[in-house]
């Protein structure tokens, strides 16, 4: 049984995937982590609990902000992986961060520290121009984490050893140039010198804690937080030509007031994988070209960036044979309108399902996927 599930933790990100023998865990944050989007994350695993792989999309603070809650309510976080990043992106992301107040630095200074001697970090290489990687790369997670290289290639495949042959996580970190490119225009509007921000610890200094530091703020949330350069991409699902000797039956509830609901979807029951994209750019990203070789196996996509129309782009789920699940979260009453209309319709005339996970406890969306083990071929019970 594998409960994959979307939190209703409202503007931010935190989504988690429960298998028999092992948890993963995607994002973990809000943007003004309140007191209840902690409560959320502290009762979504227990002090018993291991988590085996974390993927952190990108270090803006909607995605991070709740990462000390998670680490101190878990036995252990075994393995972390991040999108690599120039050291110069760190030291300017550090710097605003500083002049917004916000307290997980550590984890943008030195992953290793913020999680522990016991936790492997593991850096994604940028992909090249965001093509399918055909190499047929992977690795494999156990429990004597030692061995893991500190840098992998995005499209490696990641395995979990002992579990079954025909599962496992697919990253790519995706580069979007034109985000860094944005901040530094805005910037340069309001007067400032990115340059000087990363080079020059005097004058970041001035700016940070001096009077300037507020048109700072506003150049950040013009730009409602994109300024990392790079995103994290997942594939979790089934391994093509790999068919396990199972039939799946895939089940979708929302939560409210502690009952499950049942959405009687129509969904090919072959479609088991889930596309997690952080705040990626559909624009300058093309999912079904990425992932050419799961996408038949596709039949949950989570929409970037809340909902946001400019990182919005529909070809995805265009020539479709199935309906996608597309779970959008957002923050009710948000500041940025999202999600885009425009966006919640695109995904309906296109025939797809639009999932709303909001901070409203009853929107928590979670997919039951079972297996019924028996030796025959999937295609013969659909």
């Amino acid at each position: 049984m594998i409960k994959r599930i979307f939190f209703p933790i409202g503007q931010g990100a935190f989504y988690a995937e429960k298998h028999d023998q092992f948890n993963i865990v995607y994002d973990c944050g809000n943007c003004r982590k309140t007191k209840i989007s902690e409560d959320i994350v502290k009762q979504s695993f227990t002090k018993n609990d291991d988590i085996d792989i974390l993927f952190i999309s990108h270090l803006d603070w909607d995605h991070i902000s709740l990462l000390k809650t998670l680490k101190e309510s878990v036995n252990s976080i075994r393995n972390v992986f991040l999108p690599l990043l120039h050291k110069e992106k760190k030291i300017l992301l550090r710097k605003i961060y500083h002049s917004l107040g916000y307290s997980s630095l550590d984890i943008i200074d030195d992953p290793e520290k913020f999680f522990g001697d016991n936790t492997k970090i593991i850096y994604i290489y940028p992909s090249e121009n965001n093509r399918s990687n055909e190499s047929g790369e992977e690795i494999t997670i156990s429990h004597d984490n030692n061995n893991l290289p500190s840098v992998i290639n995005s499209g490696t495949a990641i395995k979990i050893r002992g579990y079954r042959d025909y599962w496992c996580f697919v990253p790519y970190n995706i580069k979007n140039k034109e985000r860094i490119e944005n901040l530094e225009k805005e910037l340069k509007k309001a007067g400032l010198d990115m340059q000087k921000l990363i080079t020059d610890p005097d004058y970041a200094m001035r700016i940070i804690i001096g009077p300037r530091k507020d048109d700072l703020k506003k150049c950040y949330k013009s730009l409602e937080g994109k300024i990392n350069e790079n995103s994290l991409v997942i594939y979790s699902g089934p391994i093509p030509r790999r068919t396990p000797p199972s039939f799946f039956i895939q089940a979708h509830y929302t939560i409210n007031d502690n009952y499950y609901h049942y959405h009687p979807y129509y969904f090919d029951l072959r479609a088991l994988g889930c596309i997690y994209t952080g705040d990626v750019d559909f624009n300058k990203f093309d999912i079904k070209d990425v992932y050419k070789q799961f996408w038949d196996t596709v039949g949950t996509v989570q929409i970037p960036h809340h909902g946001a129309i400019k990182n919005f782009e529909e070809s995805f789920l265009k020539n479709n044979s199935r309906s996608l699940i597309c779970p959008i979260s957002y923050g009710i009453r948000n500041s940025y309108g999202h999600p885009s209309l425009n966006v919640v319709n695109n995904i309906s005339l296109n025939g797809s399902f639009v999932i709303h996970i909001t901070q409203d406890s009853g929107s928590g969306y979670i997919q039951f996927i079972d297996f019924h083990e028996k030796e025959t071929d999937i295609a013969s019970e659909i």
